[in-house]
Order: C-alpha cells, then sequence, then structure tokens
C-alpha cells in the first residue's frame, strides 16, 4: 500500500501553486548564476558527499573525500551557502522541501561562494 501511494503521490496533478513555482524554478534555471556563485550539476546517482548546517539557508560545513562534490573542479566549497536547489530558492517556507531534490538526479545545486576564499573563474561545474 505504501509503493501505491508513494506512486499515486508522484503522479498527483501539481497544484497551481507548485506549477508556479516549478516555472519560477525552471526560470531561474535558463538565467546565468549571479556574479559569485557556482552552478553545480550531478549527475550520477549516489550521495554527493556533503553535509549541511542546519540554517536557513544551508551552509556547507563537509565535504567527503573522494565524494562527487570533492570530485567537482572546483571542489564544492566549505563554508559555501546553498541558495537554490533545481532552481527553487531555499526559503525559510521552503527550504525543506527543496532539499527534497538533493535525492534525486540529476541535481542542480546554486552555491554562494565563500567570500574569504578566491572567487573561481568558471560559475557552472
Amino acid at each position: 500500500p505504501a509503493a501505491a501511494a508513494k506512486k499515486e503521490a508522484e503522479e498527483a496533478p501539481m497544484t497551481e501553486e507548485q506549477k508556479a513555482k516549478a516555472a519560477e524554478a525552471a526560470a531561474y534555471l535558463k538565467k546565468d548564476p549571479r556574479k559569485g556563485v557556482v552552478r553545480y550539476t550531478f549527475k550520477q546517482d549516489g550521495p554527493l558527499g556533503l553535509r549541511f548546517s542546519k540554517d536557513v539557508p544551508p551552509w556547507i560545513l563537509g565535504v567527503s573525500d573522494g565524494s562527487a562534490a570533492a570530485k567537482k573542479a572546483p571542489r564544492v566549497p566549505l563554508g559555501g551557502i546553498v541558495i537554490a536547489i533545481n532552481g527553487y530558492e531555499l526559503t525559510e517556507k521552503d527550504c525543506q522541501e527543496a532539499m527534497q531534490g538533493l535525492k534525486k538526479r540529476p541535481v542542480v545545486v546554486d552555491i554562494d561562494w565563500p567570500i574569504d576564499q578566491g572567487l573561481p573563474v568558471v560559475n557552472r561545474a
């Protein structure tokens, strides 16, 4: 029964609010990341290797060696702030919901680069 409920939830029609948010997210991803932000795209399954603070938006507290996040060039920065996941900006209201996007692939994570670390030349990885 749980699997059927899950399948039903996945196929449930989106509410107007969800459609509006999805359209906003799609528009957000079409634009280049703003200065100081690096947009990371993870396509492969498996853990990203990131540990987050409980803040909203969350900070990156840890990057596991050998993980998908560590293998990116530039490597995902410690102290970076996750400002959007799949184009959904992390606000007080929607943070938990947006963080669920980390479980799916591909996932697009926008990270505000820490000011004490030199900004990389690229804005996508």
